[in-house]
């Protein structure tokens, strides 16, 4: 169950929250990690789920990237996300990373991880296992 990240849209746990915690809970407790996918900033109903879901960390939507690369002065966004993520101990992943630029922006705002093109393509099972078996780096683009 370690090995295995749920990622939890807000948008899917709208019918009945207090089930949806109660079952995330008995997820948690079985070790299974649990993320919230697209988070945005903006979205008062996201930043309240980050403090009611038993969740392990946030996934930065691709959206809050490009706009804060789009207009500097929004830049304290990513470090306010990043902030409140830190003080709940919640690890934070950006999604739609696409350039040396957007990577180098979230590392200095101490972003834990990132996901996109940049830092890999999407791949078919068979290539991917054919990857882990052979115990080779992935290579980027």
């Amino acid at each position: 169950a370690r090995y295995l990240q749920l990622e939890i849209n807000r948008a899917n746990l709208i019918i009945d929250e207090d089930v949806a915690i109660l079952n995330l809970n008995k997820l948690k407790n079985m070790g299974v990690l649990l993320a919230i996918d697209n988070f945005t900033a903006s979205n008062s109903n996201q930043v309240d789920a980050v403090t009611r879901l038993p969740v392990n960390s946030l996934k930065i939507d691709r959206k809050l990237l490009n706009r804060i690369l789009m207009k500097p002065e929004d830049s304290r966004l990513i470090g306010a996300v990043v902030k409140m993520a830190q003080d709940l101990e919640l690890h934070v992943v950006a999604e739609g990373v696409e350039t040396q630029e957007q990577l180098d922006y979230l590392g200095e705002h101490q972003v834990d991880a990132a996901q996109g093109y940049f830092t890999g393509r999407p791949m078919s099972v068979e290539d991917i296992t054919q990857i882990l078996v052979d115990n080779k780096p992935i290579s980027q683009g």
